[in-house]
């Protein structure tokens, strides 16, 4: 079912499910602090309202923390934008009016309802609004500061109905338009603990669903800034496939990578499977495939750790090339990258041999790959219409390079490198290399030097 489930999804959906699952994550987190939090409070409330003042505001505090694990576990559960999450939080809010608002019924005198707007409680409302904002839901960031406008509103209408509260404002110029007399009786009317202004009743309202808008979109461009930053990453990961490391974050990162052609010096390596085409003439397209993911993996792995490009997949050849990633310099050492591509070109022979040997356990058939090489001048860019482009290494070092690899069934070797490759070395041939005369090369003019190696 999680396999069905991965391969439905899209890359949108994927981050969504990633956000939810950090966010029913850190929820748990804050469950856990709050908790501690509490308990240590514990102490200092006793301390400062005393007995038995403090035993309401000691009952409160489990039914805070039972609260917060109680949306903690129902993110886990549904998710962070399902109803029950929505429940939860109106329950919270629910619960925050009813602590802030509702006098402690064991203090002595008891205090009027009205009482509990002077001590400037609303702060604890943000405090939630901001802790929402863990969520990455707008949606519930935008409904928590809806509740706190409702609740703080709903609490106020039940100070209103007790008695002796009153409703009056002296803002709005109101208060200059008063004699004296009546302004100041006014201005003590309001700071009385049973009157309720109305003025500062619908600004908390206001702020609460500006601030709560604001959060939300402030989440939302985090989300959107996430999925633009995974979705980099993933164009990355995906020309990682195919390119060095350091090549692919250029290109992912840049619209036009290499601002046009670039002219440099480069080994050049081709790779085929020798006999692919009647191997696969009686052999299941399934097969095939996966032959060629085989030797396509092992060739790739090979070039990348030589700091190579992997320019393309030819059928069951690659194309590879020395002195174009990034990471080379502009202009590279030809005695570098000649001995670059040769231990590759060692590698891949080996690797082959170590697949081969897999291969004859299993009771399947080798496989033989054929490797030229050459090194010389060649220019790298896009090519293509606009909207199908591709970066391409075109140049006469290429096409020796192919020709080269074309030589190895003459020869009956597993390489051939070009006199170019061989003389940039410093010092004597690499061992296992022998000169194997000067060849005429397909469609070229002259002979080319040519080194062999078996496989």
């Amino acid at each position: 079912m999680t396999g069905e489930r991965a391969r439905g999804e899209t890359a949108e959906d994927r981050i969504d499910r990633i956000m939810a699952q950090e966010a029913a994550a850190r929820s748990l987190i804050t469950a856990r602090v709050v908790t501690l939090a509490l308990a240590a409070l514990a102490p200092l409330v006793l301390l400062v309202a005393g007995w038995p003042d403090a035993l309401y505001h000691l009952a409160m505090m489990p039914l805070f923390a039972g609260s917060v694990w109680l949306q903690a576990l129902a993110g886990r559960r549904w998710g962070p934008a399902t109803w029950p999450h929505y429940a939860v939080i109106a329950f919270n809010y629910a619960l925050l009016s009813f602590t802030l608002y509702v006098p402690n019924p064991f203090s002595e005198p008891p205090l009027p309802a009205a009482a509990m707007l002077h001590f400037g409680n609303a702060g604890y409302y943000f405090v939630m609004l901001a802790a929402l904002a863990f969520s990455f839901s707008p949606g519930l960031v935008m409904w928590g500061g809806v509740c706190a406008a409702l609740f703080s509103s709903l609490a106020r209408v039940w100070m209103l109905a007790q008695p002796g509260v009153s409703l009056s404002s002296i803002g709005g110029g109101e208060g200059a338009a008063l004699p004296r007399k009546d302004f100041e009786a006014a201005l003590e009317d309001s700071l009385s603990v049973f009157h309720v202004d109305p003025g500062v009743w619908i600004q908390e309202v206001v702020v609460f669903l500006v601030v709560a808008a604001m959060l939300a979109q402030a989440v939302r461009l985090s989300r959107r800034t996430a999925r633009r930053q995974a979705a980099m990453e993933r164009r990355g990961a995906n020309l990682a496939r195919y390119l060095p490391a350091a090549l692919a974050e250029r290109m992912a990162e840049a619209d036009a990578p290499f601002g046009g052609d670039r002219r440099a010096v480069a080994a050049i390596l081709f790779t085929d499977v020798v006999g692919f085409t009647g191997w696969a003439e009686d052999r299941d397209p399934a097969a095939v495939a996966g032959l060629l993911r085989e030797v396509h993996g092992l060739v790739a792995e090979q070039v990348f750790r030589a700091g190579g490009v992997l320019d393309k997949f030819i059928g069951d050849g690659t194309m590879a090339s020395f002195g174009l990633a990034p990471q080379d310099p502009a202009e590279p050492d030809p005695a570098d990258l000649a001995a670059r591509a040769l231990r590759c070109a060692e590698a891949i022979l080996a690797a082959v041999a170590a697949l081969n040997a897999r291969r004859a356990a299993a009771g399947r058939d080798p496989v033989r790959l054929s490797l030229g090489l050459h090194l010389g001048p060649v220019v790298v860019g896009d090519v293509g219409a606009e909207g199908r482009m591709e970066l391409a290494t075109v140049g006469d070092a290429v096409n020796v390079a192919s020709r080269m690899e074309a030589l190895t069934r003459a020869l009956g070797c597993a390489a051939c490198a070009s006199g170019a490759v061989i003389d940039a070395l410093p010092g004597d041939p690499p061992e296992g290399w022998r000169f194997a005369g000067d060849h005429a090369l397909p469609g070229r003019r002259g002979a080319e030097p040519v080194w062999t190696r078996a496989a």
